[in-house]
């Protein structure tokens, strides 16, 4: 217990701050209250309706806070608007309660199974921290164990290097070996195939019949040793096998246990290569004994010529034999080559001929269609004409018309005609002209051209323009005329009855109106192209 009196003045500054501050409270719970809609604004007396309430905590009875608070929400709200809420207000106020309560009842709910799951959660963790304790320890002895293994490897790996490189340079030894020997044997080789093409030569030049009676002595002595062969063979596969040692024969059959199990698959994929690995020993050296047989035979034969005189004297007459027939050979290319030559000559000739003959053919029949398409033209006309009933100085007159406006087209398109060009002339040579502009235009640049165009087409406008409003002009000057001539004229008198007005015509609309426009153009520019 504090000793401390417990009733003091205030100072005089104090008792300022303390009225200031509950003036402050008080205008602050205003306010509050001013902002709070009418529902909300509950009298303080209201607020305060039970004694129990106003006492303190100490004296309350000893409850669970959160049932203690609800009791105490209860009152105040039973309390305080009870006579001033509706049923309708009521039930939703007591729905709203009983949502709460749902929601405070599930959210303990929640709580308790969240707090259930952390636990069991957290037995989980403990356990797992127990087993990557065991594994840490089970793979630090695995490291243990892999770091023993991989130095008995290194060491092994070692030793079969050193091994290895020792067998490697022992192989490169041998193949070098190898290969001395097999470019020695390749120069014997090269050397006996020279020798054997002096052979062959020098066995071409032995006469006929002696060559004849040496293949006969080499094919007997050839077939006596392939038949002693065939004994010596057949002899040899006679006689019994040789004994072997009952040690060897158990340690090779242990062997070929041992293949068998370790490996089924490749003795099973290549018995093809196993039945052919026997084969190729015996093929080749039946291929040696065969070169050997040769060989002897060559070895064992005696050589036709016995000095080089002889070789000489043979080879200075095939050496004459070979000239006398070059000499005929180059007899015959020179007669060959003349004969090309004049066969050479007189075709072109015949070619030259053929072509002038076609040219004159083709010339020939393309004047013929000329001439057929003018009969055809004139018969056309002539039947125009017929048909039109112009007599004969009708028809002739026509033709001079036309034959006056082509020249006057042909005046001002090119020059002044000749006299001796007829019509179809004069049309051939505008037609020409009128391609060759064409080209010419083609080969301008296409600004220039429509420059050109837009120009002519204004200008032609401005002249059709002009000639139209001359035409209106001299129409107008007609109709003054007519009236001052009716005005001049003596009047009519009008007998018997007065003459009906005519109706109408038909009012042109604006399409027919442009329609008509658009022809009287066209006729306007035809009458100026084609005058």
């Amino acid at each position: 217990m504090s000793t401390e009196n417990p009733f003091k003045l205030p100072q005089f500054s104090t008792v300022f701050e303390l009225k200031e501050a509950e003036l402050q409270r008080k205008r602050e719970a205003r306010n509050y209250m001013l902002k709070q809609s009418v529902a909300d604004k509950i009298p303080v007396n209201r607020l305060v309706s039970s004694r129990r309430d106003i006492l303190p905590h100490d004296e309350a009875p000893k409850e669970p806070d959160e049932v203690a608070k609800a009791k105490s929400l209860l009152r105040r709200i039973k309390g305080s608007c009870a006579d001033r809420t509706t049923h309708q207000e009521y039930i939703v106020k007591q729905r709203e309660m009983f949502m709460l309560e749902y929601s405070i009842a599930v959210q303990n709910a929640e709580l308790d199974r969240l707090k259930k799951l952390a636990e069991s959660e957290e037995r989980k963790l403990n356990i797992a921290e127990q087993c990557l304790e065991q594994d840490a320890a089970l793979f630090d002895e695995f490291l243990k164990d892999n770091d023993k293994s991989s130095i008995e490897a290194i060491t092994n790996a070692e030793q079969e290097a050193r091994k290895r490189s020792a067998i490697v340079d022992e192989i490169r030894q041998l193949s070098v070996q190898q290969q001395k020997l097999t470019a020695e044997n390749n120069r014997l080789r090269s050397v006996v195939q020279e020798y054997r093409g002096y052979k062959l030569f020098l066995e071409c030049l032995v006469p006929e019949p002696h060559r004849s009676g040496r293949q006969l002595i080499r094919q007997e002595r050839r077939l006596a040793k392939a038949r002693a062969r065939e004994e010596a063979r057949r002899k040899l596969t006679v006689q019994p096998p040789l004994s072997v040692p009952p040690d060897i024969r158990r340690r090779t059959s242990f062997m070929v246990r041992r293949k068998s199990t370790l490996r089924p698959s490749v003795t099973s994929k290549s018995p093809t290569s196993v039945s052919s690995s026997p084969r190729t020993p015996r093929a080749s050296s039946s291929i040696d004994e065969e070169q050997l047989v040769s060989s002897s035979d060559e070895t064992e034969e005696d050589l036709f010529f016995t000095s080089v005189d002889q070789v000489l004297e043979i080879l200075a007459d095939l050496e004459e034999a070979n000239l006398r027939l070059l000499r005929h050979c180059q007899d015959g290319q020179e007669g060959i080559d003349s004969l090309k030559t004049i066969s050479a000559e007189t075709k072109e000739r015949v070619e030259a001929d053929n072509s002038v003959l076609v040219r004159h053919y083709q010339a020939l029949k393309e004047s013929i269609r000329v001439e057929e398409e003018k009969s055809k033209d004139l018969s056309v006309t002539s039947q125009d004409f017929e048909f039109a009933g112009f007599e004969k100085k009708g028809q002739e007159a026509m033709l001079q018309e036309l034959h006056n406006h082509i020249g006057e087209v042909y005046r001002t398109c090119i020059q002044k005609p000749d006299a001796s060009l007829s019509s179809l002339q004069l049309l051939n040579e505008i037609e020409s002209r009128m391609i060759a502009l064409l080209q010419q235009i083609s080969e301008l640049p296409s600004g220039e051209v429509k420059a050109a165009l837009h120009t002519k087409e204004r200008k032609h406008r401005l002249d059709v323009k002009e000639r139209r409003r001359q035409e209106q002009q001299r129409h107008q000057e007609e109709r003054l005329r007519k009236t001052l001539e009716r005005a001049q004229a003596e009047p009519k008198r009008m007998h018997g009855r007065k003459i009906v007005a005519r109706s109408e015509p038909p009012k042109m609309s604006k399409d027919d109106s442009k329609d008509l426009e658009a022809l009287a153009r066209e006729e306007e520019e035809m009458r100026v192209l084609f005058g």
